[in-house]
């Protein structure tokens, strides 16, 4: 059997056991077609000239070749392509998306931005952009994103585009299921910064005592950070640990095992409780006086 026949495209007429077949016409370019077609010039051509029909690679994969196009054709839809216009469209499963001179688009052939994102979104849904990172032993100090700030502008906007309920950013552990442990939510006019405190995730609930004695530990302090020179109130971090553990991360003079320090951190919020079950303590004790001072001068 004939695997391959050499014709002029005049010659159409070729054995039905032909796989395919290269032709020329003396003026236009050698091109690779299949047997028994009719049109030759729709056919891949080997060296210059166009292409008006598509290279079929299976039964519902083409590929597709003119002046301003090369697209990847999947069931008789357009799935990629580029375009003259210094452009790349793809589509899958129903998401479209365009690279350009703009920017990167997925799920819009309109891209805004350098890189613009949109999804309609079910509830619950995946999320529209997800960043995974693995670690290993020896990943220190990695960075998954990073953002950086220009003189007079903006790390990040983040927009209330509703009138319900928007909590901008959800913080989540890593249980099984994930439990959400805070948020940053926004209104119209004010933001929060929330600890998650429903009181169906707490158990072993008591009351603080000797508030006022935990609250004289502590030591206030005045200081500025090192390269800035704007003196503020505040904590020594693993001085504050020692009263009120919860509120500090970290440990004193703590190191990486490559040498890099892990400076400490303290979240002033959590001295709150302290310092409200210590005022209380104080209005008790200030009222029991009142109270005394009153009885003894109506004796």
């Amino acid at each position: 059997m004939a695997n391959l026949k050499f014709s002029q495209f005049t010659e159409q007429a070729s054995p039905a056991n032909v796989q395919f077949l290269v032709g020329y016409n003396g003026s236009d370019n050698v091109r690779i077609a299949p047997s028994n077609v009719a049109d030759l010039s729709a056919y891949l051509p080997l060296a210059g000239g166009t292409m008006t029909g598509p290279l079929v690679i299976s039964s519902n994969v083409q590929l597709q070749f003119n002046n301003s196009n090369v697209r990847i054709n999947t069931d008789g839809a357009s799935r990629m392509y580029l375009r003259a216009s210094n452009s790349f469209y793809f589509e899958t499963n129903g998401y479209v998306g365009r690279w350009s001179t703009t920017g990167l688009g997925i799920g819009t052939t309109s891209p805004a931005a350098k890189l613009h994102v949109a999804q309609e979104l079910a509830s619950p849904s995946n999320p529209m952009v997800k960043f995974a990172t693995t670690r290993t032993s020896s990943t220190f100090g990695a960075t998954s994103v990073q953002l950086d700030c220009v003189d007079y502008g903006y790390g990040m906007k983040i927009f209330r585009s509703s009138s319900v309920g928007t909590s901008a950013i959800s913080f989540f552990n890593d249980g099984a299921p994930p439990s959400q442990v805070g948020s940053i939510t926004i209104s119209s006019s004010s933001t929060s910064y929330n600890t998650t405190s429903d009181y169906r995730l707490k158990e072993n609930i008591s009351p603080i005592l000797n508030g006022i004695d935990r609250i004289k530990q502590l030591k206030p302090k005045r200081f500025n950070f090192i390269g800035d020179t704007s003196v503020i109130d505040g904590f020594i971090a693993h001085e504050a640990q020692d009263v009120v553990p919860e509120a500090v991360t970290g440990s004193k003079d703590e190191v990486l095992p490559n040498g890099d320090p892990v400076y400490q951190g303290i979240d002033q919020g959590k001295l709150v409780p302290l310092l409200t079950a210590a005022l209380q303590e104080a209005v008790a004790k200030i009222e029991f006086l009142e109270t005394r001072i009153e009885t003894l001068e109506n004796a």
